[in-house]
């Protein structure tokens, strides 16, 4: 899947990741195949919180443009539909998109976002 964020444009400037094993190997993984010179940081905030939770992780990350988050489920289908409206199916290694029109991070918690994207690997069998 770092391939194709890579080849969409939409590099993060920075990464945070659950300390769970499982997520912090798909996101370094991405970092390798997308061949990103991006920050992983990992929270453990975004293992046992409910979109609330990552709400306030994303409002304390610093001022980049393109922030990634990486996780676990049902959390980040719960966090797509309470942030955009939609209901996404996020499977392993999905890539849900989202925009938002903030200033900075902080005002999160609070915004709606617009879901541009959803990256699933089944979809991309050879690129990823």
């Amino acid at each position: 899947m770092g391939r194709v964020v890579t080849s969409q444009e939409r590099v993060p400037h920075l990464i945070i990741s659950s300390t769970a094993v499982r997520a912090r190997t798909t996101a370094e993984l991405a970092i390798e195949s997308g061949g990103w010179d991006t920050e992983l940081r990992l929270d453990p905030a975004l293992y046992e919180s409910g979109p609330g939770g990552i709400l306030e992780v994303a409002a304390g990350a610093p001022d980049v443009d393109r922030l990634m988050l990486v996780g676990h489920q049902p959390t980040w289908s719960m966090l797509v539909r309470r942030t955009t409206g939609d209901k996404v199916d996020m499977k392993t290694a999905s890539i849900a998109v989202i925009e938002f029109q903030l200033g900075n991070w902080a005002g999160i918690e609070g915004a709606e976002g617009s879901l541009v994207a959803l990256l699933q690997p089944g979809e991309f069998a050879g690129s990823t």
